[in-house]
C-alpha cells in the first residue's frame, strides 16, 4: 500500500512538469451529441475527432467503434526522412498512426458514453483537451513481429482497457494490434484531470 502511494506521488511529481501546464490556445468545441455505440464512424465525426490535424495529414480511412474497441483502416503515407519512400511502415509512422487512432478511440468512447472509466461529465473537458492537442503519450510499448508492407492494406484495432485518475492527471490505458499482430502493444495517454 505504501509503495503504491509512493509510486503515485512520484508519478504526480513527474507529471507536474508536463506540457499541459501551458495555457490552451484553442476554444472549447461544442459538446457532441451521444451516438449509437456501435457501427461505422461517419466521415464528419472522424473529422471532428481529428480536427487537430490538417486534412492532408489525416491517416484514417474509415473506422468502427463498439464498446471501447476501435477498428480502423489506415492510409499509407510516404516516409519523409529518407531520399526515397520505403516499402514498409516504419516505427515513426506507426507512432503517427497510433496518435490519430487514440484521438478517434477516445472521441468515440466519449460520444458513445459507454465506458465506465470516462464519466459523461468529463466529455467537455476531454474534447477541449483533444482539440488543444493536450493528450500526451506517457508510455508506449510496441513489439514488431514482422514488417508491415505498404503493398498490403493496413488495419488497426485499439481497445480502451482502463482509466485512472489522480488529483491532477487522468490516464487512459489502451491495447493495440496493427495488421493482425504485425505490431502490437500498449500505450498510456495522460491529460490534465478535470476539476
Amino acid at each position: 500500500m505504501a509503495r503504491d502511494l509512493e509510486r503515485e506521488r512520484d508519478e504526480m511529481i513527474k507529471l507536474e512538469t508536463m506540457p499541459w501546464r501551458r495555457p490552451m490556445i484553442n476554444p472549447l468545441p461544442p459538446r457532441p451529441a451521444p451516438r449509437d455505440t456501435s457501427g461505422e464512424i461517419s466521415p464528419p465525426e472522424l473529422d471532428e475527432y481529428l480536427a487537430l490535424y490538417p486534412q492532408e495529414n489525416r491517416r484514417i480511412l474509415s473506422a468502427r467503434y463498439h464498446n471501447g474497441s476501435l477498428t480502423a483502416s489506415l492510409r499509407h503515407f510516404p516516409y519523409p526522412f529518407t531520399q526515397h519512400d520505403l516499402d514498409y511502415v516504419t516505427a515513426t509512422q506507426l507512432t503517427l498512426y497510433l496518435s490519430q487512432l487514440t484521438y478517434v478511440l477516445i472521441g468515440a468512447a466519449l460520444r458513445a458514453q459507454d465506458h465506465p472509466g470516462i464519466p459523461a461529465r468529463f466529455t467537455d473537458h476531454f474534447f477541449s483537451m483533444m482539440h488543444a492537442g493536450r493528450l500526451f503519450f506517457v508510455d508506449l510499448r510496441q513489439k514488431m513481429r514482422r514488417p508491415i508492407w505498404k503493398s498490403d492494406s493496413i488495419t488497426a484495432t485499439l481497445d480502451l482497457t482502463e482509466t485512472r485518475r489522480t488529483s491532477t492527471t487522468f490516464f487512459v490505458f489502451i491495447a493495440f494490434d496493427i495488421n493482425n499482430r504485425s505490431c502490437a502493444g500498449t500505450l498510456t495517454v495522460a491529460t490534465k484531470a478535470p476539476a
